[in-house]
């Protein structure tokens, strides 16, 4: 638990129904239990099933949901951070557009596809160069379909340039 967490007045941290606190773990499994579940009615409101005293089976799918869900912040954090901007603004807006849509394998695709350096990773989307076969995957495909969809964007040029010249 951090010190921040610790000095936090106790009215401020999350409670569940019966007034205890809640740990991020347990808030993450409920949130993750309502998503998927959709709030559905056989389930009561601890996310017990009426008239079982089984964990419910769909626990490695919630587990998986939620390992989705960081490495697809992951994504755009590596998409952020990359050395040449310009390349950072494509790919920050191929994960905006694209990066919801991935699955798992396509993620771990992403993943080879980024350790790449910044010029090989232009190249393979402009189609510059040929992929070796380790790199030749849907991901990149759909990050060349974008860029010949969207083109790229213009990052710094000032969208009000041509407004007062008309």
């Amino acid at each position: 638990m951090s010190a921040l967490w610790r000095s936090a007045p106790l009215l401020l941290r999350p409670r569940s129904a019966l007034g205890l606190q809640l740990s991020t773990a347990s808030r993450l499994r409920e949130t993750a239990r309502l998503h998927l579940a959709g709030h559905s009615s056989s389930q009561n409101r601890f996310g017990a099933h009426r008239g079982t005293a089984s964990v419910p089976s769909g626990e490695d799918l919630r587990v998986e949901v939620m390992r989705v869900e960081v490495l697809r912040k992951k994504m755009k954090h590596q998409a952020r951070s990359r050395e040449d901007s310009l390349l950072a603004d494509f790919l920050v807006g191929f994960v905006d557009a694209r990066g919801a849509s991935l699955d798992s394998k396509e993620i771990a695709d992403w993943q080879r596809l980024i350790q790449c350096d910044c010029e090989q990773l232009m190249n393979l989307v402009a189609l510059k160069e040929d992929p070796s076969p380790e790199l030749d995957t849907p991901v990149l495909k759909k990050a060349q379909e974008y860029l010949s969809g969207h083109g790229p964007r213009a990052p710094f040029s000032d969208p009000y340039a041509n407004r007062w010249t008309k």
